[in-house]
């Protein structure tokens, strides 16, 4: 079994056969290129093993750059976050399912997709190639949604089993499944996808709000340039960085997609590190500081620091206490001084 949609035809007349279309508005861009799903699918995989503290996974390559297998130090339980037609999904699937036959783990695949159109096609073309020997798959409702699970003794209810394997799609807004799941710990080990451009920040900030191991993103190259970014801060690699260690992935050309890009994109990989300061907190501090452009911390927390449900005059004591000089800017103060800020404002 191979991945059917590399084929620039195939994959117009999946959409077209169930009255879709490739939608820029929607910021779709598909992968077509077997070894750009082959780099991103050994980077959100090497994520695992970096977590249970073993070497990097090496994947051998088929034909369609597919991996021939894995193997996994402990259960897993991968997330992605706007699958599409499948062409990560499949790579991921299929070592996934050939772990959990190499060894007593449950290995676990979720999907979260919104659009109708590419829910279909994941159920009838994509999941159905990882059913059981019989070639069922199983309908549940969850939560009010719509839950399509197919694999060797999967079980969609949470009961994981040694050496089984379940694929599970979740038709519902990514966004809005992962705020409703960040207070519960321990249900995301690893989140990845292709994110759309127009929503990149909102899916990014709710994935790392869940506290996962990890997560592995493609961005346009731009924007992941901005989380890792080493010299002036900003706002969002701060964030970012309390509680996650961004590192660099592979770079993937824009003709890697259907239609291509004007840009090229980037593979950000994410791993969990202790939270320094509070997130929600620092979230308001880092509003209200960047909020004022080229303005001194102590202007734009006079304008913005009442907007952001934070007090002028508490805001400036921790800041005289942590040595921080109001009339810098706030892209010249480093991260870990805004979270001393943040710290400070905690302590009173």
């Amino acid at each position: 079994m191979e991945y059917p949609y590399y084929s620039r035809s195939r994959l117009l007349s999946a959409l077209e056969d169930r009255g879709g279309a490739i939608l820029k508005s929607k910021g779709q861009n598909f992968l077509i290129d077997p070894n750009a799903v082959r780099l991103i699918g050994e980077s959100v995989l090497s994520l695992w093993r970096s977590a249970a503290g073993t070497s990097p996974i090496l994947l051998s390559e088929s034909s369609e750059g597919s991996g021939t297998g894995i193997a996994l130090e402990s259960n897993v339980r991968i997330t992605e976050i706007g699958p599409g037609t499948g062409a990560l999904s499949y790579y991921l699937l299929r070592n996934l399912q050939m772990a959990s036959m190499n060894g007593p783990f449950f290995c676990e695949w979720q999907g979260i997709e919104i659009d109708p159109v590419m829910v279909s096609i994941l159920r009838e073309t994509i999941l159905p190639l990882f059913s059981d020997s019989k070639g069922t798959t199983v309908e549940n409702i969850e939560d009010g949604k719509n839950v399509t699970a197919a694999g060797k003794d999967g079980d969609p209810s949470g009961n994981q089993r040694e050496g089984s394997f379940c694929a599970t799609l979740i038709e519902d807004d990514a966004r809005s499944y992962l705020i409703d799941h960040s207070a519960r710990p321990g249900c995301f080990d690893i989140i990845c996808g292709n994110l759309p451009y127009y929503i990149s920040t909102e899916l990014l900030l709710a994935a790392i709000r869940c506290r996962p191991d990890a997560c592995a993103f493609l961005f346009q190259k731009e924007y992941a340039g901005r989380v890792l970014s080493g010299g002036k801060s900003n706002s969002l690699s701060v964030f970012v960085r309390n509680g996650m260690l961004p590192t660099k992935g592979p770079t993937i050309g824009k003709n890697a997609f259907l239609p291509p890009p004007s840009v090229d994109s980037q593979v950000l990989l994410l791993s969990k590190i202790p939270l320094q300061c509070d997130p929600d907190r620092l979230e308001r501090v880092l509003r209200c500081s960047f909020q004022g452009k080229r303005k001194t911390l102590q202007n734009s927390w006079r304008q913005f620091s009442a907007s952001n449900g934070l007090e002028l005059e508490a805001l400036t004591t921790a800041a005289r206490a942590v040595g921080l000089d109001l009339t810098r800017r706030a892209e010249d103060v480093l991260a870990e001084e805004f979270y001393n800020l943040v710290n400070r404002l905690e302590s009173g």
